[in-house]
């Protein structure tokens, strides 16, 4: 006949002192194993994003840093080639689109300013239906004064019929920070005209 046995769960495995020391164990390793993920989580959180370039060729980590005087030259020629690009090339239906766009290249000093010599470009384009090329040349950087002189040429179509003039511009900038409107992180303060 078989009977039925009431066994508490400590004599299964040992008695309770061996019991109490598998417990202990289990305890120390939990909590080791719960110290260790803390550091690295903590590591890992506290560690900057990691940059990773993608192309046909080769994946890499990319390394960001402040970029060296010839690389800065560079950014700037860029942004105030795509500012003027921006700025003035446009016709009467996109004159509003075009300055509007140009706007993030401005900096907020000389926003307003901006927006109120615009203004009445943007009604005299509109009126008359005028269009408007432009094809600057590589500015001329003045890294202590912050300004660039640039030679382009502009051709003015009104109603058919084109326009071609040569103009010097002066333009001021400044270093500010990169944003997804404006990735340089350059800014244009002043657009001066030094010769018609």
């Amino acid at each position: 006949m078989i009977r039925k046995i009431q066994r508490r769960w400590f004599e299964v495995w040992a008695d309770e002192e061996a019991q109490n020391r598998i417990l202990k164990y289990m305890v120390l390793v939990l909590a080791a194993v719960l110290s260790v993920q803390l550091v690295v989580i903590s590591v890992l959180a506290l560690r900057g994003p990691v940059l990773i370039a993608i192309s046909k060729e080769v994946t890499q980590k990319l390394d960001v840093g402040e970029p060296d005087a010839e690389q800065l030259t560079r950014e700037i020629i860029r942004a105030i080639i795509n500012y003027l690009k921006t700025r003035h090339n446009w016709d009467w239906n996109t004159v509003e689109a075009k300055t509007k766009a140009a706007s993030f290249y401005v900096a907020s000093d000389y926003r307003e300013k901006y927006l109120v010599a615009t203004a009445e470009q943007i009604r005299i384009s509109k009126e008359k239906q005028i269009a408007q090329k432009f094809f600057p040349d590589e500015p001329k950087l003045n890294m202590k004064a912050k300004t660039a002189q640039v030679r382009a040429d502009r051709i003015l179509i009104v109603s058919g019929v084109r326009a071609a003039q040569g103009l010097d511009l002066e333009i001021g900038f400044t270093l500010g920070d990169r944003t997804a409107n404006n990735p340089e992180g350059i800014y244009i303060t002043s657009e001066k005209l030094m010769s018609p």
